[in-house]
């Protein structure tokens, strides 16, 4: 993972995985550091996940928990976490697969626009997934909810039901043709006066302040 993965507890975190504690460790340079390659596993759950993925998406989007879910640093590079109201460290959890999809599309974003704000990223799911109410689905670690890119330089919030304005259609579709660029996207939920298109662009009410990146499962289970 790109950066620290120890939440308010500090710079360094444990993980224990089938009686082995591996750590990471807070990392400041703009290239993430490799998970150690050493991780793996017997179980059957784990046989198309390589040896370096050990989260695991159980059950489905909207009935489903999360093993071992990794959680996703407050900032990195192109890109920050907005809690909201919520406790620390309850809503910013997920597969290696989905942290690894923001850190990814992060640093293009900020390599291919410097002069753009930072993208934001929002509700994930619960630590052990499972119900996340108002949400239907963020149950399993496969989801993400995304801040629509403002017209101002500010990384602050756009709502279409409060600040129309503000928003840039532009960026907003350079930013959802980065993800719709993974493979692993499966579709990306928006608001119909987003006016965002695309092969994965799916029209949903309630997207009016953020759009919803959803992942396949890297099982080939959901």
């Amino acid at each position: 993972m790109e950066d620290e993965n120890a939440g308010i507890g500090g710079p360094v975190t444990t993980i224990n995985f089938e009686g082995n504690t591996y750590y990471y460790n807070k990392n400041t340079n703009t290239q993430p550091p490799m998970i150690p390659t050493t991780i793996s596993s017997s179980s059957l759950w784990y046989q198309n996940r390589g040896t370096h993925d050990y989260s695991l998406a159980r059950g489905i989007v909207s009935s489903g928990s999360l093993t071992n879910g990794l959680r996703i640093a407050n900032s990195g590079t192109g890109y920050w976490y907005w809690r909201g109201g919520d406790p620390e460290d309850t809503d910013n959890w997920g597969t290696l697969e989905l942290i690894n999809l923001v850190e990814r599309v992060a640093r293009e974003w900020r390599r291919l626009y410097p002069d753009y704000p930072i993208i934001t990223s929002m509700d994930m799911s619960r630590k052990n997934g499972g119900t996340f109410l108002p949400h239907t689905q963020h149950e399993n670690g496969l989801e993400l909810d995304m801040r629509y890119i403002r017209n101002d330089g500010s990384s602050g919030e756009v709502d279409f039901n409060v600040n129309r304005g503000d928003y840039s259609q532009q960026r907003s579709q350079a930013l959802i043709d980065l993800f719709q660029n993974e493979s692993r996207v499966y579709k990306i939920l928006v608001d119909s006066r987003a006016n965002l298109t695309g092969s994965k662009i799916q029209i949903v009410s309630g997207h009016h302040h953020h759009f919803h990146v959803w992942l396949y499962d890297p099982d080939g289970n959901n």
